[in-house]
């Protein structure tokens, strides 16, 4: 095989003189006259800008009309076309029935009859858990001390003060304190204004079907089955069949 002779023409390109900057000549600026030629045409381009401000484009209606700015620049709201915002899921209070009193046969209603229940879970549709809103006036109680088997429960106080009773004893609570309770604890709970103004609470609770409430200091348990209020024997009180 015979060998090449001379360089190889694909590199030809890529000599060093290749590489070599062009003349002088080759480099001065396009522009006829040099800088000095440039300079003066940029002070006759500043002075025509001076003298005659480009002219203003009209806005086209359409465009004004979708961006709400008009001609003169201004932005306007647009109040041939209003933004409408989409219902929000708001509960009327007002439209929520008061319940008043805890619907515990006697003897054991007294204690609760003053206190006033909203169930606003039940009012925007809630399946999961409850959410009622709550008022206890001077004296009253919550409910009978009671746990829940199957449902966890939460309190938040509003207004007011409030003594939570628990098996282990007494807290106060005030506006902005919370008390949570776990299902099948077996700790019962109830709470009593012992103050002189009325108490606002929220009572918040998850929903069981399997749910079974008993009483504490009473011989008394209801299931949520059923809702009856019955003995802890399962005889029925009088009047829930």
């Amino acid at each position: 095989m015979l060998p090449l002779r001379g360089p190889a023409r694909g590199c030809e390109r890529f000599k060093p003189s290749a590489l070599r900057r062009p003349p002088l000549s080759c480099r001065t600026s396009p522009l006829r006259g040099g800088r000095s030629a440039v300079i003066r045409g940029l002070r006759q381009f500043s002075s025509l800008q001076r003298r005659e401000p480009a002219p203003k484009l009209p806005i086209s209606p359409l465009v004004g009309e979708m961006s709400g700015r008009t001609e003169g620049g201004a932005v306007e709201r647009n109040v041939s076309h209003p933004i409408e915002e989409a219902p929000m899921p708001r509960i009327d209070l007002s439209a929520v029935p008061v319940r008043k009193g805890s619907g515990y046969p006697a003897p054991f209603d007294a204690p609760c009859a003053t206190r006033t229940r909203r169930r606003l879970g039940d009012a925007g549709g809630l399946g999961d858990f409850g959410v009622n809103l709550m008022t206890l006036p001077p004296g009253g109680w919550s409910s009978q001390r009671h746990w829940h088997s199957h449902e966890d429960e939460l309190v938040y106080v509003l207004e007011g003060e409030l003594v939570l009773v628990e098996d282990g004893g007494e807290t106060l609570l005030k506006a902005g304190d919370s008390a949570a309770f776990a299902k099948n604890s077996g700790n019962g709970h109830h709470m009593i204004n012992r103050s002189s103004v009325t108490a606002r609470y929220l009572e918040v609770g998850s929903r069981n079907p399997d749910d079974v409430i008993t009483c504490s200091d009473i011989d008394m348990m209801s299931p949520s089955s059923d809702g009856r209020f019955l003995h802890k024997d399962g005889t029925p009180y009088p009047g829930q069949g």
